[in-house]
């Protein structure tokens, strides 16, 4: 949960700064992370938790694609982008964990 809401702060500081495709894409990714482990904790099987769960993980790189480029392009602070990437690594672990628990 904080990792969307700290990418959706992000977001809004781009959106703010005129960059709202890339906010758009930002926010997209990030609430995707959670859907995907919320959906898949209401599948019937293993089988389907462990699918949305790599979506999700998918979602989290792409989140991250996104704040290498923010970053890159000096459109979010390296401070902020540093920040969230370290929490994309933490949520990674988990997702992997929670892969892993499914198998």
């Amino acid at each position: 949960m904080r990792l969307g809401c700290e990418a959706i702060r992000a977001a809004d500081a781009l959106r703010a700064a005129g960059h709202a495709v890339m906010a758009d894409q930002i926010e997209r990714a990030a609430g995707s992370v959670h859907a995907n482990v919320a959906e898949g904790s209401g599948r019937a099987s293993s089988r389907e938790f462990r699918r949305f769960d790599a979506i999700a993980g998918a979602s989290l790189r792409e989140l991250e694609s996104h704040l290498i480029l923010a970053r890159a392009v000096r459109r979010l602070p390296p401070a902020d982008c540093d920040a969230l990437r370290a929490r994309i690594r933490r949520v990674s672990q988990l997702l992997h964990g929670l892969h892993e628990s499914l198998s």
